[in-house]
């Protein structure tokens, strides 16, 4: 696409752009449908998909940001809970709202109970309740507070291989494992463990108060949990260590429970690992490894940095501080909002198996980064998103939908393309390389961006799946800078039949240009000749430009 007729060849390329969340305010993936969902602080649920042809948007109604999202595995269901503690359910196939709750008390945590279509949710009263997403039934019986003095909930999860058993932990930090088996015999019965970590003098010193436990979760089988807390310290808790941890250490210093090295640890702390906020542990899809990641910051809520430490192979048999390695410290720049896990495959149990990256939400005016693991369990930063999916340059500030009929040679140019990218059409059939004219049926809508960075790109849509034309592309504002036109683009129109493309700005210009495969195309009698082109265009290119071959 170009003003003037000189127009780069058509290349289309399969693209579904997503835009940086402004405003994001939480984030989950669910690598059985293929979804990226992005709460926003509007109240709004964007989803980003192969099965959706462009981005979709659910909407919650109440205008109150989103602070939770879970996606019921093995289900076409998303939970949402936003800062008024309204938990909404949203059916995937239909996008519609199905289901709503008003949690009696201030959620602060959310979780899936495994195999099932139960969500946990925790609560700032010590309260946990238990919510049947499917169903859209909440359950009578609830768990109270387990703790002395009332304490809110941190975390709540369940065990990944014993359905019965769940973990909850308290902000005082207790970590109390229950068998909901026993829950008809008494609550008493039901509690099967409570293990607390009694942190060393030295570093109850580097908080401000009492250390408050932020995070907890289980190790890939089960068999031990970690939790991490606001003085900097990470404990991991497993049988036969009773209340006490079997390992107590911070980043820095591999082992805090002799005195002599919490006074060390204490002495060299860093500002930036005061408080380790959140925990995962997970295992990685191609090796034989289980790893921890923790996020750490110099507060609660100014978290710069998360720390990969590797932990062993997949049962993740830790028994001493020997057996936990830091493999990376990865600077995020911004302050971290939220941390999801981004599994390869089908989650198991509670999604921390075969995690391949990190999605997470940092800055000021929150916005998604992808993180990708390495062979080596190191952090890359990753421009692609789950589910092939890619960020998009600037966001669109206007665009145009034209349907109708469409020019016979664009149609064939276009559907030849699509057929050199092999793609599958809807009947999962190949076509033919030399029978490429069915395929111009399968285009069924062009559509025209402008981004705000000023760039304009073509998209078509094909057997219902968008795809973008790479390289058919405007610059609109070196385009005004030559002719010497000023303003924003205010309206685009565009003919599929004839190719046109009409831009029109706030001043009053307005430029014709033309989609065509022919680069010698003259789309006015008034143009402005190539040479004189090449002398306008001289102050913005180092080297002479050359006049494009046919």
């Amino acid at each position: 696409m170009s003003s003037l007729g000189i127009v780069p060849e058509l290349e289309v390329i399969e693209d579904r752009a997503v835009d940086p969340a402004a405003g994001a305010t939480a984030t989950a993936f669910d690598p059985v449908q293929g979804v990226l969902a992005v709460g926003h602080s509007t109240g709004s649920i964007s989803l980003f998909a192969a099965k959706y042809t462009t981005n979709s948007q659910l909407q919650s109604g109440s205008g109150s940001p989103i602070t939770h999202i879970q996606f019921i595995p093995g289900q076409p269901a998303l939970v949402s809970i936003d800062e008024q503690g309204m938990l909404r359910v949203f059916d995937l196939d239909t996008l519609e709202f199905c289901f709503a709750y008003q949690v009696p008390l201030a959620p602060t945590c959310l979780g899936v109970f495994a195999g099932t279509t139960w969500v946990l949710v925790g609560t700032d009263g010590g309260r946990v309740y238990f919510v049947d997403a499917i169903n859209g039934r909440k359950s009578d019986f609830s768990i109270g507070c387990l703790v002395k003095p009332t304490s809110p909930v941190a975390a709540v999860e369940s065990h990944p291989v014993e359905a019965e058993k769940i973990l909850i932990a308290y902000s005082e930090g207790t970590c109390v494992i229950c068998d909901l088996g026993k829950a008809s015999v008494s609550e008493k019965a039901m509690v099967l463990s409570k293990h607390r970590f009694e942190h060393p003098e030295p570093l109850n010193q580097t908080a401000q108060s009492d250390p408050w436990l932020l995070c907890a979760g289980w190790s890939p089988t089960g068999d031990r949990l970690a939790a991490s807390y606001s003085n900097g310290v990470l404990a991991i808790f497993g049988p036969g260590s009773g209340s006490a941890p079997l390992v107590a250490r911070t980043i820095q210093c591999p082992d805090i429970l002799p005195k002599e090295a919490a006074m060390a640890a204490a002495a060299r702390m860093d500002r930036k690992l005061l408080s380790i906020s959140n925990v995962r542990w997970c295992t990685h899809p191609q090796l034989d490894r289980s790893f921890l990641a923790v996020t750490s910051g110099s507060t609660v809520k100014l978290q710069n940095y998360i720390h990969i430490l590797g932990t062993g192979g997949r049962d993740a048999n830790v028994k001493s501080s020997r057996d936990i390695l830091v493999n990376d410290s990865y600077d995020i720049g911004l302050p971290l909002v939220a941390l999801g896990t981004v599994p390869g495959e089908s989650p198991w149990r509670n999604g921390n198996d075969g995690v391949r990256g990190l999605a997470v939400l940092v800055g000021r005016n929150p916005h998604i980064q992808v993180l990708a693991l390495q062979p080596d369990l190191r952090l890359k930063a990753s421009k692609a998103l789950p589910g092939e999916l890619k960020w998009c340059a600037a966001p669109a500030t206007q665009q145009f939908y034209s349907e109708g009929e469409l020019s016979t040679a664009l149609g064939r140019a276009l559907a030849q393309l699509l057929v050199d990218s092999t793609l599958i059409t809807s009947n999962s059939a190949r076509v033919d390389a030399d029978t490429a004219e069915p395929r111009v049926k399968d285009i069924s809508g062009l559509c025209c961006c402008v981004e705000s960075s000023g760039g304009l790109s073509l998209w078509c849509i094909s057997s219902r799946r968008l795809h973008r034309c790479d390289g058919v592309d405007l610059d609109l504002r070196y385009l005004a800078r030559l002719v010497g036109a000023e303003g924003q683009v205010s309206s685009v129109s565009m003919s599929a039949l004839s190719g046109l493309l009409a831009i029109g700005t706030d001043t009053g210009e307005t430029f014709i240009s033309v989609l065509t495969s022919d680069p010698w195309a003259s789309i006015a009698q008034n143009y402005t000749p190539f040479a004189e082109l090449c002398r306008l265009a001289l102050p913005y290119y180092s080297e002479r430009p050359q006049k494009p071959q046919s």
